[in-house]
């Protein structure tokens, strides 16, 4: 590997790191289990067909998603999340 941290970002990094009292290694570890990459634009024809900027359009780009998220499941849940705000008084599609 041939690039380097620029000084001033490595110092900030380090700056973190300290106010919550880990180590720099400790720090930039998290912070790169964390990491999310940039998803890819929509190509699928079927969503692009919907909308833009539809409710619809959303879901169906969502449901395409990877799952992420802790150990409630939300993510796994999307519908039934979906559901309970947008239908609260319907049953249990």
């Amino acid at each position: 590997m041939t690039d380097t941290l620029r000084e001033d970002l490595l110092q900030r990094l380090d700056e973190l790191a300290r106010a919550e009292h880990r180590t720099l290694n400790d720090f930039v570890e998290d912070l790169l289990l964390h990491y999310v990459p940039s998803v890819s634009p929509i190509s699928d024809p079927e969503i692009e067909a919907l909308p833009p900027g539809s409710l619809s359009r959303l879901i169906a780009a969502g449901r395409q998603m990877p799952a992420f998220g802790g150990p409630d499941g939300v993510s796994e849940r999307a519908d039934e999340v979906l559901g309970m705000e947008y239908y609260p008084n319907a049953s249990t599609r």
